[in-house]
């Protein structure tokens, strides 16, 4: 299971949530993953990402710039193409939310 979204909308306190909840499951912490298999051993990742990738990825997650949050989610929702499950959390806990997925996973969000 893939979840994507603006930042700071909450994708890895769900992730987290759900991979409590699925057997044989795991939350690979993008973060983590990142700086695990992107940067080589003992070095950084300066060499594989432009320098205005690395100081966005790195600003805090309260900016974004000159974006409204708005924005943000009508240029993610226009740029992303409909596969899989695609589902607007703005009114739900993150317990709601895992508990919407768990219920339409299966049917609506399988791909092939």
């Amino acid at each position: 299971m893939l979840i994507t979204g603006i930042m700071a909308a909450g994708k890895s306190t769900v992730a987290e949530l759900l991979a409590r909840r699925l057997p044989r499951s795991v939350h690979l912490r993008e973060d983590i993953f990142r700086r695990t298999v992107v940067k080589r051993p003992g070095g950084d990742d300066r060499g594989r990402v432009g320098p205005g990738v690395a100081a966005a990825r790195d600003r805090p997650k309260s900016e974004y710039g000159d974006w409204p949050v708005a924005d943000l989610d009508a240029e993610f929702r226009a740029g992303t193409p409909r596969i899989g499950l695609w589902l607007d959390n703005s009114d739900q806990t993150p317990e709601q939310t895992v508990d919407e997925i768990l219920a339409r996973a299966w049917t609506e969000g399988r791909i092939g």
